[in-house]
Parts: C-alpha cells; structure tokens; sequence
C-alpha cells in the first residue's frame, strides 16, 4: 500500500519548506502546484486542486482558511460528507507524481483532516500524519507582513489549526517537527519522520547538496521567542507551544491538548477581518 504523509499545521510554520525536503528526498509531490510569490518566492508545493475542494465545501459552511472556531466533529455519514471524501479521494488518486509517497500539504487540511484521511483509506493509502509547529510570535509577523493579520487574529489562528490537527490525527502514526529544528538539522529531522512513521524515502542519502541548497537560512524569517505571561490568551498560547515542544520526543499529552481545546473554545472568537492579501 503507498503511504500518504499529510502535512500539517499552521500556515506560515515551514509546512511548505518540510514538504519540499521531503520531495526532495523521493516523495511525490502535486502534478500540479499552486505557483510561488512574493508570500512564498520557494514555493507552496500545494495542490491547486485540493485548494479548490477544501475551498468550495469550507465556503459552503461560511467558513476559510481565515476562520479562527473550531470545527464541528466529523460526520462521516452525511452526504455532503461522502460528496467532500469522493472528491478529495479523485485529487489524491490522479493528483500527484506516481512514485514514492505521496506528500500532501494544504493548511485547509489541518481542519478538514478526517475528511482527507478517509479519502485515503478509501483508495487504499495509508494516512501518515507530520505535524510541524512554530513559534506563535514568528508567525504572527510573517502574517501581519504577507496578510496584514493582526496579532490577535495570527495567535487564534495559531491555536486552532495546531489544537485541531494535534486532536483529528490520534489513531494515526505521527511524528511533530519544529520549523526550528528543520532549519538547524534537517537530516535528523528527515531521519526520525523516517523511522518513526517506517517511511520509503529513497534519495535521502543522495540528495544532501539539493536540500541543502533549498534550505538557505533566507527561509528563516520573523525569528521571535515565545515568552510567559499572565495574561490568560497568552497563557494558552504558551502552553500549547510547549506541549508540542514535549511531542517531539514522545507521547503527547492528550489529556492537556483536550484541555487546551475546551480553553480555547471557553474563550470569546477572534473577530477575523478579510485579509488585504491572499495566496
């Protein structure tokens, strides 16, 4: 059976740079790939055609990308349900180079996961889930520099897409990866998704130069450091960031993501204003 590695977290967190690393050494990527610009001049590496899935059925809902709430449970027996999964199933079978894994990335799909998952299943692939995180602050300044986001609505975003993908992918093998430590050591990186999720990656001995070449430390903007706060959001951002931090190395604590889910859904929504800018 061919494995299909997601790619998932919060957009501006190195999805887009773990995805073409892990192409690099013999995943598949979309045949055909959203182009890159000024956002992004290395590329997404996104699937134009799952952009526009997951954008007509969130759109649907009077939902996006930009929408800060969590989710309602999946309910795989509805038809609306069984029309997305019969969709997403036709990107993945027909979407993407023929050899090698496929790595799927698409911010979209951190919220619509289960969904994607069974797609998966449903043409005979096996879901492997890679979960990179990044410092809030970090993101918040690549947001408010390509979309004019403010802080606050960067930091909801933040929780929601990293809270919602930490809970939709248990069940799944995983592995949670920090942009940091892709930048710092991308072999070891590469080395445990490998071995923790038993992946077939066949150029990763022999590609060194080219991801090293793609890895320019120019990647690495908007560099912040999280600190601890009593203001009770703040709190929340910081504890969530450290609970990923402690998933690296084992087990995740679910029972804190599940609290850290109740605290952030307890608390009023982020009004989200139209972006200025959008990829």
């Amino acid at each position: 059976m061919r494995d299909a590695i997601f790619v998932v977290g919060m957009g501006r967190s190195g999805t887009s740079a773990l995805t073409r690393v892990l192409s690099l050494c013999g995943a598949a990527l979309p045949l055909a790939p959203i182009a890159a610009n000024h956002g992004n001049p290395t590329g997404y590496w996104e699937p134009a055609l799952s952009i526009a899935v997951n954008d007509r059925f969130l759109s649907e809902r009077a939902s996006s990308w930009y929408d800060a709430t969590v989710p309602a449970r999946y309910d795989a027996a509805s038809a609306e349900s069984r029309r997305f999964v019969a969709d997403i199933a036709g990107v993945l079978a027909a979407g993407f180079e023929s050899d090698g894994p496929l790595v799927v990335k698409d911010p979209r799909i951190s919220m619509l996961l289960p969904y994607w998952a069974d797609a998966a299943s449903l043409i005979g692939f096996v879901t492997k889930i890679v979960h990179v995180f990044r410092r809030p602050e970090s993101v918040a300044a690549s947001l408010a520099v390509r979309d004019e986001l403010s802080a606050a609505q960067s930091n909801a975003l933040w929780l929601k897409y990293n809270l919602v993908a930490e809970r939709d992918a248990r069940g799944f093998p995983r592995v949670f990866v920090a942009y940091e430590d892709l930048m710092f050591d991308w072999r070891a990186v590469i080395a445990s998704c490998i071995e923790r999720l038993d992946l077939s990656l066949p150029l990763f001995d022999r590609r060194s130069d080219a991801v090293n070449a793609f890895l320019s430390p120019s990647l690495d903007h908007h560099a912040a450091v999280v600190a601890d706060t009593a203001d009770e959001h703040q709190a929340l951002i910081a504890r969530t960031y450290r609970l990923l931090n402690d998933a690296k190395h084992g087990a995740p604590d679910l029972a804190a993501f599940d609290a850290a889910v109740a605290a952030y859904t307890a608390t009023e929504p982020v009004p989200i204003a139209p972006p200025l800018a959008t990829r």
